[in-house]
């Protein structure tokens, strides 16, 4: 599998990940000596990254063919496109987040055609490239729930007013 995705409860960590791809790589969370972060680490613990603002819930996604690791946290205002070949952060994104955490919503999804990333947050979505360069950066509002993703638009739901709304991007 080019992609996967997955989710990891901070409390539960270590956690040991299979990452397919050219040569199969196994990467590493582990807790950190600091507060709310981890760290990647390779599995002969050569080289390794401690990545602050990782708060409650890992939330990740890995596409084998780029050999990036996109990862942020439900709770957290950063998401890190992480090269997994020698944990070089490739670029850091800071999310616009709600400060009650009752409203809270935070997903990293693919699009189908697995060419771009998708970060949804309860304030704002953003859609990147496996490098992190991004493509749109738009404001939602907390009564907007995501619908659905294409490989070329984005569609939420303004519960407030019974509307869909669609967000085109190349």
């Amino acid at each position: 599998m080019d992609v996967c995705i997955g989710t990891t409860p901070v409390a539960g960590l270590p956690q040991k990940l299979s990452l397919a791809g050219n040569g199969k790589r196994i990467l590493f969370i582990m807790p950190s000596t600091s507060t709310n972060s981890i760290v990647l680490s390779d599995e002969e613990q050569i080289c390794s990254k401690e990545l602050p603002d990782i708060i409650f819930d890992i939330i990740w996604c890995h596409n084998a063919k780029e050999n990036v690791i996109v990862i942020g946290s439900e709770y957290g205002e950063h998401v890190y496109f992480v090269d997994v070949r020698d944990l070089e952060v490739k670029q850091v994104l800071r999310l616009l987040r709600e400060q009650d955490k009752m409203w809270s919503r935070f997903a990293i999804l693919v699009t189908p055609d697995k060419k771009r990333v998708a970060i949804v947050s309860e304030l704002v979505f953003v859609i990147s490239n496996w490098s992190g360069d991004i493509i749109m950066d738009q404001r939602i509002m907390l009564s907007d729930s995501f619908r659905s993703l294409d490989n070329g638009k984005i569609t939420f739901y303004d519960e407030s007013n019974n509307k869909h709304f669609t967000y085109h991007f190349l």
